[in-house]
């Protein structure tokens, strides 16, 4: 049996999942067949009559970090539809939206001005190293925007974020997508 992903785009995929908790001929739920399609790192339970849809009947497996050679490895690789303006990008920052898309959260859209990223660089690349679609709103580029190829920009390894600044962008996104808090702090680490 063939599961198809859940076509409520307002939720993550991880609540979508409520949706097909329906007995299989195998034994198995289509949550479960479902889970191993298309969400790699979460298992769900044999017991699925958990009281909290978030924690319990899952168990979050953390999805392994991204690494820069694993980033590089990916762009030499792959043809890359958007053009950066940006010269530089953070590894933890890629890493931690990286990880929040495998766990089916939402993001803003990207900027985009014909081929050109104009905001959202490390959403984009998240998403693509993550597989998944990310929302793209057409922008406004000025005079002074310049463009860099993939191979050219550099990634560094120092996190751009603070502390305080992760837990703001923490708590944005568990508001964005419906979430507790503390599911996000056990996503990012």
């Amino acid at each position: 049996m063939r599961m198809e992903a859940p076509q409520n785009k307002g939720l993550p995929w991880i609540l979508e999942l409520f949706q097909v908790l329906v007995p299989c001929e195998t034994g198995d739920t289509a949550v479960h067949l479902w889970c191993r399609e298309k969400a790699p790192g979460i298992h769900a339970e044999s017991d699925i009559t958990g009281s909290h849809p978030i924690y319990k009947p899952f168990i979050l497996n953390p999805v392994q970090k991204i690494s820069l050679e694993e980033i590089k490895e990916y762009i030499e690789n792959n043809q890359l539809e958007l053009i950066p303006t940006q010269y530089a990008l953070s590894v933890p920052i890629i890493d931690r939206m990286y990880r929040k898309m495998q766990y089916g959260l939402q993001f803003d859209d990207i900027r985009i001005s014909d081929q050109l990223i104009m905001n959202g660089h490390h959403r984009y690349l998240s998403s693509l190293l993550a597989g998944r679609e990310i929302g793209r709103v057409c922008s406004q580029r000025t005079s002074a925007t310049r463009s860099y190829t993939w191979r050219n920009v550099h990634f560094d390894t120092q996190d751009w974020d603070t502390k305080e600044e992760i837990q703001k962008f923490n708590e944005e996104d568990a508001r964005f997508n419906g979430i507790p808090i503390q599911q996000l702090t056990e996503i990012t680490g």
